[in-house]
C-alpha cells in the first residue's frame, strides 16, 4: 500500500512542468514609451496555461546612444525598462538601473545580478490559451527620435512552471485520504 502511495504522489508531482526562457540582451536597443510600435517586442511561446514564476538577470550593462546613433546620449540609465506581460497585458515591468539618473546620463551603466520570485511577491501571472509572454523594451521618457539607449551586454531569464491539472491534485488528494484511512 506505502508503495502504491508513493507512486501515485510522485505521478502527481511529476506532472509539473517547468521552463526557463533566457534572453540574451547585447543589441537590444530601448527607444520610446511603452507600447510605441518602435520598441523591441519579444513574442515567446512558453505554453498555454503557464505561470510566470520568476525573473532573473546577470551581467547586465547600456549606455545612452545619442539622435545621430552615437554612444553617449542624453538618456538616464534608470529610463531603461522592461515590460513581461501575456497576451492580456498581465505582467510585471522594471528597470536594471534605477540608480542611474541625471549624474549618469549616457552611461555607460551596469547592473547586479537579480533574481525576482514572483510569487512571493504576488506578481505572478498565468499566460492564456494562446501561451504567449511579451517582452518590451521601453524608455521611461523619451529623450529624442530612435534609439535613446542599448543594452551591450547580459541576459534576461523568464521562469515558468505548469498549473497542476486538477487530475493531479486529485491524485495527491487521494493518497493523503488513503494515508489518512491507513493510520486510523
Amino acid at each position: 500500500m506505502k508503495k502504491l502511495l508513493a507512486l501515485i504522489s510522485a505521478a502527481a508531482l511529476t506532472s509539473v512542468a517547468t521552463a526557463d526562457v533566457t534572453i540574451d540582451l547585447a543589441g537590444i536597443y530601448s527607444m520610446n514609451g511603452a507600447g510605441d510600435a518602435e520598441n523591441t517586442v519579444l513574442s515567446l511561446d512558453v505554453g498555454a496555461g503557464m505561470n510566470v514564476i520568476g525573473i532573473s538577470y546577470s551581467d547586465v550593462s547600456g549606455m545612452g546612444i545619442d539622435a545621430d546613433g552615437a554612444d553617449g546620449g542624453p538618456s538616464w540609465g534608470n529610463e531603461m525598462r522592461t515590460l513581461v506581460t501575456n497576451s492580456a497585458s498581465e505582467g510585471v515591468n522594471w528597470g536594471y538601473f534605477p540608480a542611474e539618473g541625471s549624474g549618469s546620463a549616457g552611461g555607460p551603466w551596469s547592473a547586479d545580478d537579480a533574481s525576482y520570485d514572483l510569487v512571493a511577491l504576488e506578481l505572478d501571472f498565468v499566460t492564456g490559451d494562446d501561451g504567449l509572454v511579451f517582452v518590451e523594451f521601453y524608455e521611461g521618457y523619451n529623450d529624442h527620435a530612435g534609439a535613446d539607449a542599448m543594452y551591450t551586454s547580459g541576459t534576461l531569464t523568464i521562469h515558468t512552471a505548469a498549473i497542476p491539472a486538477p487530475g493531479a491534485i486529485a491524485l495527491l488528494g487521494v493518497a493523503g485520504l488513503a494515508t489518512r484511512r491507513r493510520r486510523k
